[in-house]
């Protein structure tokens, strides 16, 4: 298992907000003030760190396909609506529907556990037994940016799908928006973080499954998952406060808030009923 201070990481992820803050695009510059930081960090993870930040420092180019998330508070059934993984739909997931309408669907799910920059997510949220392993507290006030990060090591790949062909879609579990519900509660600025993001691929449409919080509550119960640091009903009253309110916080695309009360069979049918109504999906003209 791969060891990281979490004061060292701290140290860090700072350096990193200030110079994608500060804009700067000479990447030698960049790279001399991550390797001031750069002691007691393992290589595996200081490269992953120097590849996305540079990433993150250039502006994505155009774009001709469209970019669709599906997001919402814990347990709230997004996974499954978007690609089905357990089979538990009786009719399409989003993916499938996409597909069976000939557009090239690229998956994505975030966080991206698996991953070295996902590893720290797993490790910081108390995930269990991952490759990396944060030693020590992470400040909340920093430990934002490791999903900011996970995110960038996508975003050229997403750039380049979305470059080729009107017909190509990128389909996500998350985005940008969801470090916004859960970090704001935590006092974190929605500006700083859409700062620091500012050249990730933005979202055409962002669908919200908006799910009363005593479901989400009585699926907590009933999961075998261990709850992360995140998922205690305390906090995660007010992160669905925020997805409710979406809009006030990311002006970015069209926000569709879908109905994610009820069964998985339910949800599904209003949603694929909302994608249904898109007259283009050029334009993405859903309605809900």
């Amino acid at each position: 298992m791969t060891k990281i201070n979490a004061r060292t990481l701290e140290k860090m992820l700072y350096a990193i907000e200030e110079i994608i803050g500060a804009n700067e695009n000479e990447f030698t510059t960049q790279f001399q003030k991550l390797k001031q930081h750069s002691q007691g960090i393992p290589s595996i993870i200081f490269n992953e760190f120097v590849k996305v930040t540079r990433i993150l420092a250039e502006p994505p180019g155009p774009k001709l396909g469209h970019f669709i998330v599906i997001t919402g508070i814990d347990k709230s059934g997004k996974e499954t609506q978007a690609f089905d993984l357990k089979n538990k739909l009786a009719g399409l997931s989003l993916y499938d529907y996409l597909v069976a309408r000939s557009y090239k669907v690229m998956k994505l799910v975030l966080p991206s556990y698996q991953t070295t920059l996902g590893s720290l997510i797993a490790s910081y949220l108390g995930k269990g037994d991952f490759p990396i392993n944060i030693i020590g507290d992470l400040p909340e006030d920093i430990a934002w940016v490791l999903w900011s990060l996970d995110r960038g090591q996508h975003n050229k790949n997403v750039e380049n799908w979305l470059k080729n062909s009107p017909g190509n879609i990128v389909l996500s579990k998350r985005w940008t928006e969801t470090n916004i519900a859960y970090q704001k509660p935590l006092g974190i600025s929605e500006k700083r973080i859409l700062r620091f993001e500012r050249n990730i691929v933005k979202a055409d449409c962002t669908i919200v499954l908006d799910v009363p919080f005593e479901l989400i509550f009585r699926r907590m119960e009933d999961s075998e998952e261990i709850p992360d640091k995140y998922e205690t009903p305390e906090f995660l009253s007010k992160v669905l406060e925020i997805y409710k309110n979406l809009e006030k916080y990311y002006d970015i695309g069209k926000v569709i808030h879908i109905d994610g009360s009820g069964s998985f069979e339910e949800v599904n049918t209003r949603l694929i009923k909302a994608i249904s109504r898109i007259e283009s999906i050029k334009s993405l003209e859903i309605t809900s």
